[in-house]
Parts: C-alpha cells; structure tokens; sequence
C-alpha cells in the first residue's frame, strides 16, 4: 500500500509559490474582486477540512459593482466547516479587508460565516473571526481552532448584538470586516469601527494565510460564505482605497512539483492521501491536477 509523500515537499511547494521580495522600500497588496466571476488571486482549499474551495462567481449584487463575488460553500460533505486561504506569503503583521455576507437565522441553528488568520497547513491551526446571527442571539466571535483544540474553537472574544456598532443586523446583508495583526496583537473592526476589548493576543500560530470559512452550527446543514474586494496589506502599512491589482508575482521560469496531504478522519479511520500536482509556466500562471485514489 503506497504512503503519501513526505509532509516537507508541502514546505517546498508553498515557498515556491511565494512572491520574491520586491525593490526596497516596496510594499504588495494582494487584491481579489472576482470581476466578472473571475479571480485575480489563487486560493487553496484548507487539507484538514473537506477539500472545499473558493471560487468566483458571476453576482450582479456584488459590492463593488464588477460582476463578481467570491464564495465557500461546504457542499463536498455538508454540514461541516470549509477554509479557502490565498496563496500569498504567509503573513505575521498585516492588515486584511473584505466585505462579508452574513446570514441571518431563526432559532439554534443556522449557517455562520467568517474570515480566517494565521492559517496554518501543516499543523492544521488557525483563527477565525465570524457573524453568527442567529436572531436569539447573534453574535460575532474571535476564535481559535483546529488540530490543536480537536477541532472545537477556544473562544477569545464574544460580540453581543449590544456592542455591535449600529446593533445586530435583522437581515442577511454586506458587512465590511477588518482585521490588524501587529506583533501577535488583533483588532476587529466591523463596518469601520473598531470592535471593543482589544487587541486580542494571538500568538499561537507564528505566521500564516487568510482566507474565507464557513460553517453550519446546531447540527449538519448546508453553508455558504460570500467574499469581495478581499484585500491583503502584509506589515500592516494600511490598505490602499484604490481598486488597482498588484498581482501575485512568480518565479520567471517554469516549476513544478506536488502539494500532499494526509490525514485520518476521526468517523471513519480512513481519509485519502490527496496530492495536487502544480505547474506554473513563465508567464505565472498556475494550474493543479488532483491524484486521490490512495489511501491508507
């Protein structure tokens, strides 16, 4: 029976697909809009989850006018949480923006969707920032989650609908959320204003991706997270209000190789070892293949 591959090609993998470092002095912004239900950016789904991905689609109730919006749902095994991170280098300091559409609920149980930080993919951490509004009691949450915790989220902070600015939306609708990250210190901000009780110590990953989750809370339902103007400021030197694109930048020649991950999950005892063959050509652009038949 073959096994997967050994879990440092991820390593290889991912630094290969990082942005060299620019001039002196010059800073990225990694921007995705989805014009015209196109990405600008490439996104990976989380491998400890259930190999749901972003993708863009055509939505003419878009934020930003261009046709476009981005959107995870958890369809692959419904009912349990997705993660979709940007390819980008991994991050410490930053500042992260997105206009996030957030569902309202009746009663317990309902769908909950998020931006998450400090994603980890070998280890299988990360932070989430999510609207759970349940009209009961809606709420939006800082958390931490993954491996480390058995997959239940270590709450660090709960908004009520009383420390909301403005108060708890009563209708699914466009929220704008930011999220600063300066020497493992976190502020929320919602609509613009900054949510009380920071910053927020979130210092146990070191480094990491952001991304979209989504999650269906209460029981196995269906969930759907959507994204646009998702925007990147690694250093936290402030977001740019412009809409130009500074796009990821490659390596000039032609590389390929293989992302693996493996994994045994917990209600089975079986999970397939997944490769993803990458190849990105001298004009950047990146394709993957998927090879799922193993197993072990």
């Amino acid at each position: 029976m073959k096994k997967s591959l050994p879990v440092f090609l991820i390593l290889i993998a991912i630094s290969m697909l990082q942005a060299p470092a620019g001039a002196a002095g010059r800073q990225r912004e990694y921007r995705d809009t989805f014009p015209g239900g196109k990405a600008q950016m490439h996104w990976m789904f989380f491998p400890f989850f259930n190999k749901d991905n972003l993708k863009a689609v055509k939505d003419e109730a878009d934020t930003d006018g261009d046709g476009g919006v981005g959107v995870l749902t958890n369809d692959n095994m419904g009912g349990f949480a997705s993660l979709s991170y940007l390819v980008a280098k991994p991050v410490q300091n930053f500042e992260l923006s997105a206009m996030l559409y957030c569902p309202v609920t009746e009663g317990k149980k309902g769908p909950l969707a998020g931006l998450a930080f400090f994603i980890d993919p070998m280890e299988g951490d990360f932070y989430r920032v999510v609207c759970d509004f349940k009209k009961d009691e809606p709420t939006i949450s800082l958390a931490f989650v993954g491996r480390s915790t058995l997959d239940y989220p270590v709450y660090i902070k709960f908004w009520g609908a009383d420390e909301m600015p403005g108060g708890a939306p009563q209708k699914a609708g466009w929220h704008r959320i930011e999220i600063t990250l300066d020497d493992y210190k976190a502020k929320i901000y919602w609509d613009g204003q900054l949510l009380d009780g920071g910053p927020f110590q979130t210092d146990n990953i070191r480094k990491g991706y952001v991304g979209v989750y989504a999650n269906f809370v209460g029981g196995l339902g269906k969930a759907k997270a959507m994204v646009d103007e998702f925007v990147l400021k690694p250093e936290g030197e402030g977001i740019s209000a412009s809409k130009g694109i500074v796009p990821l930048t490659l390596h000039s020649e032609k590389q390929t190789g293989t992302l693996c991950h493996s994994r045994k999950l917990s209600a089975s005892g079986i999970f397939p070892a997944v490769s993803h063959k990458f190849e990105i050509n001298d004009q950047g652009r990146f394709r993957t293949s998927r090879n799922d038949k193993e197993s072990f």
